[in-house]
């Protein structure tokens, strides 16, 4: 791209604070303003009007990402495919936190103990404790009585 057509900044719109901005979001959103977030965009647009500045630095940007893009990738060496793999395998090995947790307490020599006494407690408190008092009066109980009575077919009282 050319840019000797366009005009050149005066040294004020180069050192404005605003094209300071502009070539700093111009830096990480690139040169084409579609890929911009909206609010940055209508700013982006707004300043492109009125800087001869920004249309030069958008020209600039455009130009060096075509540049850029001429480059093919390189295919990654067999050495670095062999790194990763073997970090990964390393950090899989090492295993999470909980895991490190799970062995520096014992494993389940320590937690299938644990969970036998939590229960063995669970059951001795429980049939230690009374029986929860009920609501119902003795009349609640002759009537539950006969209405289990009647359903099973001992109807000798009807």
């Amino acid at each position: 791209m050319n840019n000797e057509s366009q005009p050149k900044p005066t040294q004020a719109e180069a050192d404005s604070p605003a094209l300071a901005q502009f070539e700093d979001r111009l830096d990480r959103h690139g040169s084409d303003l579609a890929c911009w977030p909206d609010a940055e965009r209508a700013a982006a647009e707004a300043l492109l009007r009125d800087s001869p500045a920004g249309r030069v630095a958008l020209a600039q940007a455009a130009a060096l990402e075509e540049r850029l893009a001429a480059f093919p990738a390189p295919d990654p060496s067999p050495a670095l495919r062999r790194n990763l793999l073997a970090d990964f395998a390393a950090q899989r090995a090492r295993g999470s936190w909980l895991d490190a947790l799970w062995r520096q307490i014992g494993g389940i020599r320590v937690a299938l103990p644990a969970m036998a006494t939590a229960l063995a407690l669970g059951v001795a408190v429980g049939s230690w404790l009374p029986a929860p008092a009920s609501d119902i009066g003795d009349s609640g109980n002759e009537d539950a009585l006969a209405l289990l009575q009647y359903e099973l077919g001992d109807d000798s009282e009807w």
